[in-house]
C-alpha cells in the first residue's frame, strides 16, 4: 500500500493510539468494538478496513456512504465526519480523530468473499501490519468452530462449508501468527466474553472499561450452542472430521491463555507450542483443499 511511511504513523504520537480488533466475522469483533466505544477515550471504526483502504482518497465519503447503504444509522464506529480542507485518507482521518481521542483505530472481520492477488485477507492484513504497525495494540477474537460455521452459514449462505471453514481455519491460523509477530496482543475467545475481559482490556489499555450486563446475556446470542452443533451434526459426512480437528485445536488453543489476563499462560515456551499449533491448523486446511466440492 504505498503512499505513507512510518514517520506519517508516528506523527504526534499516533502510533501509540492504534487499536486493532482482528477476527473472523461473526467472531465476537463487534461486542469488543461496541464496547470500547461506550468510553468516551476510544473511537473504533467498524470495518473500514484501514490495511486496505488507509490511503483511499474521499475516505470520508466512502466509509459514510458504505455503512448507510448497509443500512447502519450514523454513529460512533459507523460515520466520521470529513474534513474539509485536508487530505481526506483514511490515514488523515485516524490523525484527525486522534485529536479527540485516547485511542482510535478499526475493527477487521475477515470474510470468505474476498482476495488479493491470490492471498487471502488474513494473509494481506498481517503484510500490510508487519510494515509499521507491529507495536500498536491488537485485540484478537475467537469463537469456536461450530457457533461460527453456523453463524457464517446464515451469512454467507452461497458459500460451501468447506469455503467458510477454510476462512474459520485461516483466521486461526493468523491470529497465532500475530502473536508471535506483534508485540501487544491479548486474546479473546467468545467464551470468556465479559466482564473480567473488558477488565483485563481496560489495563492493556490503561482505561476502566465498562458495559451494562446485558452485553453479557447469553439470549443476545443470535447462535446458540446447541443449534451449532447440530448443524455440524447434520452435515458430519461433508466436514464433520475436519469439523471435529478444528474443534480439538481450538479447545488446546483457548487452554493456553488466561481468561484473567488473556495473555499466553501455558507452561510450554510460547513460540513452539503457537508454532506447532499452526502446522496442525495449516494440515487441516490442506485436507480441506483436497476434499471434493460440494454446494
Amino acid at each position: 500500500m504505498p503512499g505513507y511511511g512510518e514517520s506519517d504513523i508516528r506523527q504526534d504520537g499516533l502510533y501509540e493510539k492504534l487499536v486493532f480488533i482482528v477476527g473472523n466475522a461473526r467472531s465476537g469483533t463487534t461486542i469488543v468494538a461496541n464496547i470500547l466505544n461506550l468510553s468516551e477515550n476510544i473511537y473504533v471504526m467498524e470495518e473500514a478496513n484501514l490495511f486496505i483502504h488507509l490511503t483511499k482518497s474521499d475516505f470520508p465519503e466512502w466509509f459514510n456512504a458504505k455503512n448507510h447503504d448497509a443500512g447502519k444509522p450514523p454513529r460512533k464506529g459507523t460515520y466520521v465526519p470529513p474534513f474539509a480542507g485536508e487530505e481526506e485518507t483514511g490515514l488523515a482521518t485516524l490523525q484527525r480523530l486522534a485529536r479527540d481521542y485516547d485511542f482510535v483505530g478499526d475493527k477487521v472481520a475477515f470474510n470468505p468473499l474476498e482476495t488479493f492477488d491470490g492471498r487471502s485477507q488474513q494473509l494481506y492484513f498481517f503484510e500490510e501490519h508487519a510494515k509499521f504497525f507491529s507495536g500498536c495494540r491488537y485485540i484478537l477474537t475467537m469463537r469456536n468452530p461450530h457457533e461460527s460455521l453456523l453463524s457464517m452459514h446464515r451469512m454467507f449462505p452461497s458459500e460451501t462449508l468447506s469455503r467458510l471453514l477454510w476462512c474459520w481455519l485461516e483466521s486461526l491460523r493468523y491470529s497465532c501468527v500475530y502473536l508471535t509477530y506483534f508485540k501487544r496482543c491479548r486474546m479473546v475467545f467468545s467464551e470468556s466474553v465479559g466482564p473480567e475481559a473488558f477488565s483485563a482490556i481496560g489495563e492493556f489499555m490503561g482505561l476502566e472499561l465498562s458495559a451494562p450486563k446485558e452485553y453479557f446475556s447469553d439470549r443476545s446470542r443470535q447462535t446458540s450452542a446447541a443449534a451449532a452443533f447440530d448443524f455440524g451434526r447434520e452435515h458430519n459426512a461433508e466436514i464433520g472430521t475436519i469439523l471435529g480437528g478444528c474443534d480439538v485445536i481450538y479447545r488446546e488453543l483457548r487452554n493456553m491463555f488466561s481468561p484473567e489476563t488473556l495473555r499466553y499462560r501455558a507452561p510450554e515456551q510460547q513460540f513452539g507450542l503457537i508454532g506447532a499449533t499452526i502446522e496442525r491448523i495449516e494440515a487441516l486446511q490442506t485436507r480441506l483443499d483436497e476434499a471434493p466440492v460440494t454446494a
